[in-house]
């Protein structure tokens, strides 16, 4: 499961009434370096060599 955001900055909780203790820098700078790659148990090998493909060329251009 991916969420692109911190679970204090979902939409659907900024109503809620809690408290952060901190200000989660690690957490953050974690969410915006990650890299959600599309996995499940459907793909099709054509679907794997994509990916593949894309994550051995990501950083050569």
């Amino acid at each position: 499961i991916h969420y692109p955001l911190l679970i204090p900055d979902q939409p659907a909780l900024r109503a809620q009434s809690y408290t952060i203790d901190g200000q989660l820098k690690n957490a953050r700078l974690f969410a915006e370096k990650e890299v959600s790659l599309p996995i499940h148990p459907f793909m099709s090998d054509d679907d794997v060599k994509r990916v593949v493909v894309a994550c051995n060329s990501w950083g050569k251009a």
